[in-house]
């Protein structure tokens, strides 16, 4: 996959700490699942144009890390960027997102138990693979340069040592993945498809000061 998506991430890793005044890095992992869904594909080597349309779902892991910089210590506003993972498959297709997300953060700065929510923006470069028992008859293997959706988290965080959180989260995401049409890229197959995932994690967030000064 594109590394600059990933680039993407880091530089407010090394925001200075004036910008704000707590900066929090969350590590997490867990469980999601993909709403049923087809990918269309379209073969224009082909005369007839060869198309097909494969069902999408399933369940897979997720992973990611979200990097949070809160504007105060009591501060009910953060600005966080997410870096995550996961796939949608079924037996003849799959589809592995790697989004990266902008998102504003609120939460109830209590200091034991912190509800949250999270609204973003995420740009995705999406690995799909079709396979050639698909209806197509070929095998497919392609990645879209920018695929584009937004999420939804809501979740809790609990206090388990100074600024030391563990926490419980569901997000909501929306992906639309599009290949072959992106501006200045030619391609003779195209591929469009709507991901719509529940994901349920859990994590542990850690102040990014810890981590740096080791």
């Amino acid at each position: 996959m594109p590394m600059r998506l990933i680039y993407l991430l880091f530089p407010i890793l090394f925001l200075p700490q004036t910008l704000f005044a707590e900066v929090t890095l969350d590590l997490y992992g867990g469980l999601s699942n993909t709403k049923n869904s087809n990918v269309n594909i379209t073969l224009l080597d082909y005369v007839p144009t060869k198309t097909a349309s494969e069902p999408i779902n399933g369940n897979s892991n997720i992973y990611g890390m979200r990097v949070v910089g809160w504007l105060s210590h009591d501060s009910w506003i953060g600005i966080g960027a997410d870096l995550y993972t996961f796939q949608a498959n079924s037996a003849t297709a799959k589809i592995t997102p790697l989004a990266v997300s902008a998102t504003v953060m609120f939460r109830y700065p209590d200091d034991t138990w912190k509800p949250y929510m999270g609204l973003g923006l995420s740009a995705s470069a999406c690995d799909i693979v079709i396979s050639r028992e698909s209806d197509l008859g070929v095998q497919i293997s392609e990645t879209t340069q920018s695929s584009f959706g937004w999420d939804f988290s809501t979740g809790i965080a609990w206090s388990i040592y100074s600024h030391v959180l563990l926490f419980a989260e569901y997000r909501y995401t929306h992906i639309d993945v599009d290949f072959g049409d992106e501006k200045f890229y030619e391609s003779n197959t195209k591929i469009d498809s709507t991901l719509n995932s529940n994901h349920y994690l859990i994590g542990i967030s850690l102040p990014l000061w810890l981590i740096l000064k080791r």
